[in-house]
C-alpha cells in the first residue's frame, strides 16, 4: 500500500497527487516552421506536455504567434506560427 497526498480543488477536481511522478523535461528544441516530431521516450510515459514561449522580439507593427503544438500518440505537431518558439516537451 501507498501513501500520499492528494488535493482538490473546490470542484472536488484532484489537482495535485504525490503518489503520481513529477513532470520531467524529455526534450526542447526550436520550432522555426509547422512540422511534426516524435516525442522521446513515449515508450516510458504515458502522459504529455508542451510548453511553448517566444525566443525573439518582434517589431510593434507586426502580430506574433507563437506555434501551436497538438500531440498526436507519440508525436508532437506544431503549426500555424509566424515567430520562432521554443517548446518544452515533458513527460510522466
Amino acid at each position: 500500500m501507498s501513501y500520499g497526498l492528494s488535493v482538490v480543488n473546490s470542484n472536488g477536481v484532484e489537482v495535485l497527487n504525490t503518489e503520481r511522478t513529477t513532470w520531467n523535461v524529455l526534450d526542447f528544441f526550436l520550432v522555426s516552421s509547422s512540422q511534426t516530431v516524435p516525442v522521446p521516450a513515449s515508450g516510458y510515459c504515458t502522459e504529455f506536455k508542451v510548453a511553448i514561449y517566444h525566443t525573439v522580439e518582434f517589431p510593434s507593427n507586426q502580430e506574433a504567434i507563437l506555434y501551436v503544438p497538438t500531440i498526436n500518440g507519440t508525436s508532437v505537431t506544431f503549426t500555424g506560427g509566424n515567430i520562432t518558439t521554443l517548446a518544452v516537451v515533458m513527460g510522466r
